[in-house]
């Protein structure tokens, strides 16, 4: 068994070809043959496969080439052999170093910054993928990864270096960690790290190339000719002559730098020698020549070869030529380049270049003669003349060739052009007042090809501007200037264009001729000085449009009645006009006048004289009511000829029949007046007069109203509820007052409601009724009714509600859901229903039910009362009988409505009698309908619900189908059934029975009948017809068809005949025919016939279409022949071919003559090839009625002729308009006026204009303009357009053009107007900045157009923040500055500046204001805030602050902060921000209370207040002082004692911590007070104690708050012994001696105890209140105060005690407690300073200490703050 396999790699083919190994039984030469077989087929399968890959190869520029060959090698295992073949193709690149292709597969290499020398080619190697070019990270770069890209590449080797330095790539860096293996080709199936890579230029990967040839040629008699030799892997072998070829020897030769091949051999050795060597590296070279090298050429791998030694390829080339590139440098240098292909430089010695050249119009032959070794040589051709041709071509010298040379093909070359010399004449000369004709000669020289000549002109008259720059053709020699400003002085200039440049100027200056004014005087005013009398006043024209010398001016003027008036003024510009009509307006315009004739009125201006009262009443007065309350009266001012001035005020008399006139003045323009306090339905009357200045006209005729329908309002009267039954009541009243009406008439309103529920329902009556039967109520409920009159405006009030009962009714609904079942086995009926809804049983309980039915015919009729149940049987009936059944309800009143009827049948039995009458018709030739009638049904028989219908094929009854027909809905009435049988066969007779069918089952059957079904169409085709021909006619025969082919009757048959796939004609012919003749056709003509066989049912398939040719003829004549203009010469013809060709159309006949000029003999004659149907008429005269004549021609002959009227296009307008002038309107638009231009430069009949205007400011505008749009514009010969939405006070300047339908003409002279002033716009980029704390800087841009003369800025500006700050200002800033600074201003103060323009319009005329915001920079405040302090208690001190006024924040205030400390330790400071809450505007709303808390009792504190703004902190407030309120001491401090038999001595401390004036102490015995001391005694003896008994003593220290906490002491007394009892720990000691021991003891003890006590003051002395001792690293003792280290002992310390006892006192020095008498004078002395009445008391002298300390402790009731002479503040108590 053989197989084949192929499986795909990224570049290649595998194809395995399989076969099994020979058993042992089998031959070797078996299995030898069939292992060459194999082989064979392998070879074979590799070369479709090659084919195949061969043409799916990409396409390559030069620098890329696919190389596809395949290596053919037998494998064989031990139990297969196979074949391995393998197909390669890749994409290879070999001179990307030079050559970029555009299309590249991913993995292309390239050189980039490339070098070479003799033996290698350097560069950085770069690849190409995903679009685009990338450099290699030299991360693991090797010499075999050089080698894969120099290889790639073309070369034969490679060197490699770890870093290319000669330059850094850019962009991309694609790959790294690149690893190539040694037999890789391609640098993209190399290992590598993918596709980009992290490394920086700085590490891209060089590279060097072996540039030693691959290819060379020896064994000839010079370098063209020998044996081929190829370099491969560091060896030279031979290239094989296998398909050795022309092309292969033209890509050697090119490889080599040699010339063509002119021949090439195999088995070169008979030419070239022998070489015996049996090595090759090429071999089945098949190159197409677009390959670089012959490696590069389809071709076996390397070394893959199957050449004998004598296989060898040779060839001979011809001579080389250099490349030459010829590069043109200047008007007189040429650049030649030989360049010759560096490899020719590795087995040739190049010694020279020959270069040639022939200057254009001689036949010197010029040679240069260079010597050179390179490659490359380049040769400068100097000295040569401007815009000449050059024929080049240059040769080679090769030292190995001797003379022998060739010479590159010729090329020419032709320098560039020189500017051209100056003209040899130039003249101008004016022609008219706006045109000059300039005259010149040619340039000389030339130097090149004159593209034009530019005329320039430019007015050199003063306050004129007038330039342009204009082009003439090259054969031009003069030309009209056109447009021109009248009497102006133009500079013109003209000079030569080519290439290079333009020629010098040739120049001369001319005027033009005087003209009328083009403008009309400028500022043209008119003021009233009398009421008879107008004053005139106007500039002359703006200089542009004087056009000469102003002679005389003309004053036009005119009244509103059109009445004109005019005057001429010889001299000035002002003129009174008199004799006016009073209070008239007058307008006037103005123009001027020189010696050729008057120019534009002015823009025409107005003016009024004075006022008079109103000669007539108001216009228009109408009275109309608005409502049933209101009058509105209007009217419209006296008619202008009677009004007289100006209305100010109008006078009203109104009122009605009933009152007297009522009169009011209204004043102001308003003409309308709201009558007030008016009644409904009532008629007023009005009339009106209007005043002046100058009094009251008269009053118009009285006008009359009526007011206005309103509601009534009463209701009706006398309303009662009459006849209550069960579902009704009756309403009756009487109308309402006819004073309540308010209106002509009223009606009803009545509405109703279940009492005291939602209104259910209401009604309108009419006017006349007086009664209302209100229906559908329910039975015996309670109803309230209302009414309320009604009129054309709507609903009066309503009346009160009246009440009643409807009376008791039985119940309105039936029995629901009745349901009634057959009794299959009897005839019995069961019917059963539910009771109706209780709502309706109208209040009262069924009584029953009453069940009514009714049978079919003579079933008869009867009823059933049923009480106590909701079901009921009804027996008896009759069999197969139908009954109608029906329920009611009944209740105490009567019986209800029955329900709806039920119908239902009794029992029965299946049909017993067939149908009959059965008849069946045919409906076409697949369908059958059949017809019959039903059983008749006897009387209680069941219907019949369907049929069933059997039919089968008359000759096959075995085979039965059946369908079953149900009955229509509703069933037919002649009880006449029938049904469509479909899905039979056409023409067959078929055997039809029918069947009854009931519910209970089917019938017998009907009688049968037999149909047949019609004919079908045909489904067999005539056979293929035979046909003959003439020009016109086809004839054909064919065999009929047989009635069983037919599917019925042949009745004819159809003949189809077409061309080209298109229909052209049919035949019918009839049933018995077999041949037709068909006529009508076209000759020359290939028709394709088919024929059809035809029944009664159509046309059945036609046979195969057969092909044959009418007979060629004369053509008819073409078809929609066309003529469209195409230019003023031209005229297109299209045509299509004629509609019968009658054979190829050879040629089409065109002529053609000129019709609608007589004198012009224009005509021609064409021949136009056959295959065309366009053809373009030129030469032709323009604006010419043309007629053309055109005709087919076939080889029979030539056709008719058609002809067609076109006339040529016509040139543009050739002059612009004439007669333009322009009048200035108002501040926005300009009148344009203009005449068409002469009749003879329209050309054509014009289509409209086209009108073009711009100003400096402004760009430019284009409006198109219709002759139709403009009819109604036209006065006379005179268009007249306004053209406005223009700007004010701007210069404009206005030009036009006459179109027609050729296009565009000329451009009439630019005409200038000025607009006139109007109201300026507001400063552009406002903007107000802060400059300093007292000043803002205002900026601003002036508007490009102020709309007139800037007379000055206005600058207003006004304080808004804070709100009590009111500064404001107004200045006039002079027009030339846009900047101002509004000085001496407030800080941090927010303003709101204002800016306008004023221009000179009017005395009013101000721009819209400009509103800009801005605050002055901040300053520190200048003044701190406004706070109290307060003590409330011994810890607590309150703090209430408010901010200063405005004038003192000097910007936004932004945060307090209250500082305070104690007075005597002033470096603890506490600082509390307060933030400034949003929006504050006024010092209130920045003001609260605050508590300083946890502070220490009795203590002098002092407390400060700072503000904060934008700016930064300000200055801080005068310190207030405050002392805390006392509180009760600390606890003593070493209470001890000793006894002295039944004494108790007890000494103690004074507390650390006094919190206020410490007063004194208590003694306690045993919890009793004992005894109190003043502040200065320590020490308490108890004497004449209990012996041997143990006492708690305990003192408290007090100020005038209270007392401390106890220490207590517990002490025994004794006779020898003391017990002491320590404080700590409450334990008694005892001890007992007797006699002088006891004493030593005693002695002892006290000794310990006056020591214990020293030792308590030496540590109080550390501890004390306002010490502040530390120690440091050395344990050395500090001051917190004084910062310096003191002695520690014992001594030292009392020292400083001391030193700090001396400064508490001095501070308190007022408030000694040494001197009780001066501290209450000095609290007397703070009274009489009265800084806080409130706080001060009275003190009397003391007469004892005990009063003054009581005295002390009533200060503590009542604060008070005091300042004392030196201004220091103090608090007390």
């Amino acid at each position: 068994m053989h197989s084949v396999r192929i499986r795909g790699c990224f570049d290649c083919i595998y194809i395995f070809f399989f076969e099994p190994r020979p058993t042992s039984g089998s031959a070797e030469s078996e299995y030898l043959g069939e292992s060459i077989m194999g082989f064979y087929t392998l070879l074979l399968v590799s070369a479709v496969l090659l084919l195949g890959v061969t043409n799916a190869q990409e396409n390559c520029q030069s620098c890329t080439k696919t190389s596809s060959y395949y290596v053919a090698v037998s494998y064989s295992s031990w139990w297969y052999r196979y074949y391995y073949a393998q197909l390669r193709y890749r994409t290879e690149t070999y001179c990307c170093y030079s050559t970029s292709p555009t299309t590249l597969r991913s993995g292309a290499a390239r050189i980039a910054n490339e070098g070479k020398n003799n033996y290698y080619v350097y560069g950085r190697p770069e690849v190409y993928y995903s679009g685009e070019w990338g450099t290699i990270c030299n991360y693991w770069w090797s010499s075999y990864d050089a080698r894969t890209i120099c290889t790639q590449m073309g070369f034969a080797g490679a060197y490699y270096s770890c870093c290319y330095t000669d330059g850094r790539g850019t962009g991309r860096i694609w790959l790294d960690y690149l690893n190539c293996y040694s037999n890789t080709e391609w640098v993209s199936e190399c290992y590598h790290n993918g596709w980009g890579s992290s490394c920086s230029h700085s590490q891209d990967a060089g590279i060097r190339c072996n540039n030693e040839p691959r290819l060379r040629i020896t064994g000839g008699s010079n370098i063209l000719s020998g044996k081929l030799y190829y370099y491969y892997s560091g060896s030279w072998r031979k290239v094989c002559d296998d398909y050795w070829s022309l092309n292969d020897a033209t890509v050697a030769c090119r490889q080599l730098g040699l010339g063509s091949p002119s021949n090439y051999y195999t088995s070169a050795y008979r030419y070239f020698g022998y070489d015996y060597s049996y090595s090759y590296w090429l071999d089945n070279l098949q190159c197409t020549t677009d390959e670089l090298f012959l490696h590069g050429c389809p071709r076996n791998d390397w070394g893959v070869e199957d050449c004998s030694w004598y296989e060898q390829a040779g060839m001979t080339c011809t001579m080389p030529v250099p490349q030459v590139t010829i590069t043109v440098l200047s008007s007189r240098s040429i650049r030649v380049k030989c360049e010759m292909m560096s490899a020719l430089q590795y087995y040739a010695t190049i010694t020279g270049y020959d270069i040639e050249y022939i200057e254009e119009g001689s036949t010197l032959r010029h040679t240069f003669i260079g010597s050179s070794s390179a490659a490359s040589f380049t040769w400068d051709i100097l000295d040569r003349k401007p815009y000449t041709l050059y024929y080049i071509k240059a040769s080679v010298k090769i030292s190995e060739l001797g003379e022998q040379r060739a010479f590159s093909s010729q090329q020419t070359v032709r320098t560039m052009e020189e500017i051209p010399g100056p003209l040899t004449s130039m003249t101008a000369t004016a022609t008219s007042a706006s045109t000059i004709l300039v005259t010149w000669g040619n340039a000389d020289p030339i130097n090149g090809v004159i593209r034009n000549f530019i005329i320039t002109y430019e007015s050199v008259t003063p306050n004129i501007i007038h330039s342009g720059t204009l082009y003439a053709a090259a054969s031009s020699r003069s030309y009209t200037i056109s447009n021109l400003q009248e009497y102006c002085n133009y500079h013109i200039t003209v000079k030569a264009r080519n290439g290079a440049g333009d020629s010098a100027e040739s120049a001369e200056n001319t005027r033009t001729n005087q003209a009328a004014p083009s403008g009309p005087p400028l500022n043209v005013m008119a003021t009233e000085t009398g009421p008879d009398r107008i004053t005139v006043h106007w500039d002359e024209p703006e200089l542009i449009h004087q056009n000469g010398e102003i002679t005389q001016y003309y004053l036009s003027y005119r009244n509103s009645a059109g009445t004109t008036w005019s005057a001429t003024i010889n001299t000035g510009f002002t003129y009174h006009v008199e004799d006016l009509t009073p209070y008239t307006l007058y307008f006037f315009k103005v123009a001027a006048l020189t010696a050729v004739g008057m120019g534009p009125y002015s823009t025409e201006i107005q003016e009024r004289t004075g006022e008079d009262a109103p000669c007539s009443p108001p216009s228009n007065p109408t009275l109309m009511a608005t409502s049933s309350n209101s009058l509105s009266f209007v009217w419209s001012e006296p008619p202008d000829n009677c009004r007289n001035g100006i209305i100010i005020q109008y006078t009203i008399r109104y009122g009605d029949d009933t009152n007297s006139p009522t009169e009011t003045t209204i004043t102001g323009d308003f003409t309308f007046f709201n009558i007030p306090n008016v009644r409904p339905y009532t008629v007023y009357y009005a009339r009106v007069a209007a005043h002046t200045s100058a009094g009251m006209g008269p009053f118009s005729e009285w006008q009359n109203d009526r007011t206005l329908v309103a509601p009534p309002s009463a209701p009706p009267t006398e309303i009662k509820l009459v006849d209550e039954m069960c579902d009704s009541i009756t309403v009756t009243w009487e109308p309402p007052p006819m004073e309540n009406w308010n209106g002509p008439s009223v009606s009803y309103i009545i509405s109703w409601k279940v009492a005291g529920g939602i209104p259910l329902g209401s009604v309108s009556v009419q006017s006349s009724d007086r009664s209302y039967t209100i229906p559908y109520l329910r039975p015996y409920r309670d109803y309230s009714v209302r009414m309320a009159s009604e009129n054309s405006a709507g609903i009066g009030i309503y009346s009160n509600e009246q009440t009643t009962k409807t009376a008791p009714c039985p119940p309105d609904a039936a029995p629901m859901s009745i349901s009634v079942t057959v009794d299959p086995d009897a005839p019995n009926l069961y019917v059963s229903w539910q009771a109706p809804p209780m709502d309706n049983w109208n209040d009262f309980d069924l009584t029953g039910y009453t069940v009514f039915y009714i049978g079919d015919g003579a079933a008869g009729n009867g009823s059933m009362e049923v009480q106590g149940a909701t079901q009921v049987t009804l027996g008896a009936l009759h069999e197969r009988t139908a009954y109608t059944i029906q329920v009611a309800a009944v209740n105490a009143e009567g019986r209800g409505p029955y329900s709806r009827p039920v119908v239902e049948v009794t029992s029965g039995q299946p049909p017993d009698t067939a149908p009959y009458d059965l008849n069946g018709w045919l409906l076409s030739s697949t369908a059958l309908y059949v017809e019959w009638t039903g059983p008749v049904m006897m009387m209680g028989e069941l219907p019949i619900t369907s049929f069933q219908i059997e039919y089968s094929l008359a000759t096959d009854l075995l085979n039965v189908f059946t369908m079953n027909v149900p009955i229509s809905n509703p069933p037919p009435t002649n009880n006449r059934h029938s049904v469509e049988i479909t899905g039979l066969a056409p023409w067959t007779k078929y055997l039809i029975k029918c069947y009854a069918i009931n519910s209970e089952g089917t019938g017998p059957a009907s009688n049968p009948i037999s149909v047949q079904t019609a004919s079908a169409l045909p489904n067999v085709a005539p056979n293929t017809p035979t046909l003959s021909a003439t020009h016109d006619h086809i004839f054909v025969t064919w065999q009929q068809l047989n009635e069983e082919e037919a599917r019925g009757v042949v009745i004819g048959y159809d003949i189809e005949i077409t061309t080209n796939g298109v229909f052209a004609k049919s035949d019918h012919p009839g049933a018995h025919s077999s041949t037709a003749s068909i006529g009508g056709l076209l000759a020359a003509t290939e028709y394709d016939i088919t024929i059809a066989g035809v029944n009664v049912n159509g046309t059945g398939p036609f046979s195969a279409s057969t092909s044959i040719s009418t007979k060629s003829y004369i053509p008819t004549v073409p078809t929609q022949f066309r003529a469209n203009s195409d230019t003023p010469t031209s005229i297109i013809l299209t045509w299509g071919p004629p509609s019968m060709p009658n054979g190829p159309i050879i040629n089409y006949y065109i002529r053609y003559n000129a019709t609608s000029h007589v004198e012009i003999p224009d005509s021609g004659n064409l021949q136009v090839p056959g295959n065309m149907e366009q053809w373009t008429v030129s030469g032709l005269e323009e604006h010419v009625l043309y007629e053309f004549y055109i005709s087919a021609a076939t080889s029979a002959g030539v056709g008719d002729e058609v002809f067609i009227f076109e006339t040529t296009l016509e040139f543009k307008p050739s002059h612009p308009p004439v007669n333009v002038m322009l009048e200035t309107k108002g501040a926005r638009s300009v009148t344009l006026k203009w005449q068409d231009p002469p009749v003879i430069h329209h050309n054509s009949p014009l289509t409209g204009f086209q009108i073009s205007y711009y100003s400096v400011e402004e760009g430019p505008v284009t409006l198109e303009m219709t002759v139709e749009e403009l009819d109604d514009y036209k006065t006379g010969d005179t268009y007249t357009v306004v053209i406005g939405n223009l700007s004010p006070f701007i210069m404009y300047f206005f030009k036009l053009a006459a179109e027609n339908d050729a296009g565009l003409g000329p451009y009439s002279l630019e005409k200038v107007a000025t607009t006139k002033r109007a109201r300026p716009p507001p400063p552009e980029n406002f903007v107000v900045v802060s400059d300093s704390s007292s000043s803002l800087k205002l900026t601003w841009t002036k508007p490009d157009n102020v709309h007139g003369i800037l007379q000055y800025y206005a600058i207003q500006y006004q304080s808004t923040y804070p709100d009590d700050i009111d500064e404001s200002g107004t200045f006039k800033v002079p027009s030339t500055m846009t900047s101002y600074s509004l000085d001496n201003l407030h800080p941090g103060v927010m303003y709101n500046v204002d800016m306008w323009i004023v221009n000179d319009y009017s005395a009013d005329s101000t721009s819209d204001m400009l509103q800009s915001a801005e605050s002055t920079w901040s300053e520190l405040p200048s003044y701190p805030p406004y706070f109290e302090v307060l003590p409330i208690t011994a810890t607590d001190i309150k703090v209430t602050y408010r901010l200063p006024n405005t004038t003192y924040w000097n910007g936004v205030p932004k945060q307090l902060v209250i500082v305070w400390s104690e007075v005597y330790d002033n470096e603890t400071v506490v600082e509390q921000y307060i933030d400034s809450p949003d929006d504050v505007r006024s010092p209130e709303d920045f003001a609260d209370t605050i508590y300083l808390n946890e502070l220490r009792p009795y203590t002098d504190y002092v407390v400060g207040i700072i503000m904060s703004n934008d700016a930064g902190w300000g200055n801080e407030s005068e310190p207030l002082f405050a002392k805390t309120r006392e509180a009760p001491p600390e606890m003593v401090e070493e209470l001890d004692g000793y006894i002295n038999n039944t004494n108790i001595s007890v000494f103690w401390i004074p507390p650390l911590v006094f919190n206020g004036e410490l007063i004194g102490y208590v003694i306690y015995l045993n919890d009793e007070e004992h005894e109190r001391l003043l502040f200065g005694e320590y020490t308490y003896v108890f004497a004449d104690l209990e012996p041997r008994t143990v006492y708690l003593v305990s003192v408290t220290a007090f100020t005038g708050a209270g007392e401390g906490p106890k220490a207590d002491l517990k002490i025994q007394t004794g006779d020898l012994v003391s017990v002491v009892e320590a404080n700590t720990n409450n334990t008694v000691l005892y001890a007992s001696v007797g006699g002088v021991a006891g004493i030593v003891i005693a002695a002892v003890l006290v000794v310990i105890l006056l020591a214990a006590v020293a030792y308590a003051r030496y540590e109080r002395a550390k501890r004390m209140k306002h010490s502040r001792l530390y120690a440091d690293d050395d344990n050395e003792i500090y001051d917190e105060y004084e910062d310096e280290a003191f002695d520690s002992t014992k001594e030292g310390f009392q020292v400083h005690e001391n030193q700090l006892s001396k400064e508490v006192e001095a501070r308190q020095s007022w408030k000694g407690q040494s001197d009780m008498t001066a501290a209450l004078a000095g609290l007397q002395t703070i009274r009489d300073q009265n800084a806080r009445k409130s706080g001060a008391i009275d003190y009397a002298d003391p007469s004892d200490f005990d009063a003054a300390i009581n005295k002390l402790k009533g200060v503590g009731d009542e604060p008070f703050v005091v300042r004392d002479d030196k201004d220091q503040l103090f608090s007390g108590y």
